[in-house]
């Protein structure tokens, strides 16, 4: 029993958990009406800096919406990272979306 509870004790203290903190997220919407502009949705994702992770949608009812959704994943995703597409698939899904690993920018806060 002795010999459990020091074995117990050094493989606690060899596995020490570190400190584990969750991500922050972000979300930027492209959505389709005529109050919307460019640059509020350049606001939503400036406001988005010091985040982690990193949600864009962008409303199918672009003609270019799926490029839209790429370039704002090669200019704001870690490339590096796993990044998780969607597309409409029906007419019931109205915004191409992904999620992705938000590029760490020069502005960052640490």
């Amino acid at each position: 029993m002795k010999l459990f509870c020091i074995l117990a004790a050094s493989l606690f203290l060899l596995n020490i958990p570190k400190l584990v903190y969750s991500g922050t997220w972000c979300k930027a919407v492209y959505s389709f009406n005529e109050d919307f502009h460019v640059a509020d949705f350049q606001k939503q994702i400036s406001k988005c800096k010091n985040s982690d992770n990193f949600f864009v949608s962008i409303s199918k009812n672009y003609k270019n919406a799926s490029h839209i959704l790429n370039a704002t994943i090669a200019n704001y995703c870690d490339l590096n990272r796993n990044i998780v597409k969607s597309k409409p698939e029906n007419n019931e899904d109205t915004f191409y979306s992904a999620v992705c690993v938000f590029r760490n920018h020069f502005l960052r806060e640490e």
